[in-house]
């Protein structure tokens, strides 16, 4: 792969070495273990076979195509702590492949989620958000909003978080929002060029 191509499973790796290479320095009842929140895994953890399929937003002849790949699951030592991480792709026929991780806190019970979006040019970090269990919280200058109802063209869809980056005219995000809809996924991806995805279909495995 290439040298600027961030790689999750490389870096998991030598966390997982290091791991184990402190596994003696405490005993195992000592470890404090904290999990992914529910709220977490319901809406960013889908396992391999899911996809969805989206079509543009005023070219219906546009559609776009995504399967969750490479899923994995497990738990990183640092020191008396051990948390719980979820990381897979979401690869695209369109070439704007997304890496997701969602990892447990360490100190505070606050799960961090990531999307590292790979497109033919660069690789593009966020949204990146927080759920303490309850709710998700974003960067200063983000926007997290939740509906109970969220319309995606003329089809509702049920418990949706809406991200949208800070626009940072130095650092400009790629997206302008993201819709996602409690175990079901992305169900929207609005684009700061303006290109807007709509979900049509999806098969989601847990």
């Amino acid at each position: 792969e290439k040298g600027m191509e961030f790689n999750w499973r490389s870096s998991l790796f030598g966390v997982a070495v290091a791991g184990i290479l402190a596994l003696g320095a405490c005993e195992s009842n000592n470890i404090r273990e904290i999990s992914l929140h529910t709220l977490t895994t319901d809406f960013v953890s889908f396992g391999n076979g899911s996809v969805w399929t989206y079509v543009k937003q005023g070219d219906t002849t546009v559609k776009e195509t995504v399967t969750a790949s490479n899923f994995m699951t497990g738990s990183n030592r640092y020191d008396e702590v051990q948390n719980e991480f979820v990381a897979y792709d979401l690869k695209s026929n369109l070439n704007y492949d997304i890496q997701v991780r969602a990892e447990s806190g360490l100190k505070d019970p606050i799960d961090r989620i990531v999307f590292v979006t790979r497109t033919d040019a660069q690789l593009v970090y966020g949204p990146l958000f927080w759920c303490n269990g309850s709710d998700f919280t974003g960067n200063s200058g983000d926007t997290v909003n939740f509906f109970p109802t969220y319309m995606v063209g003329d089809t509702p869809f049920s418990n949706v978080v809406e991200l949208k980056p800070f626009n940072d005219p130095q650092f400009p995000p790629l997206y302008k929002s993201i819709a996602i809809s409690r175990e079901i996924g992305i169900v929207k991806k609005e684009y700061l060029n303006g290109d807007v995805y709509l979900l049509r279909s999806y098969k989601v495995m847990k």
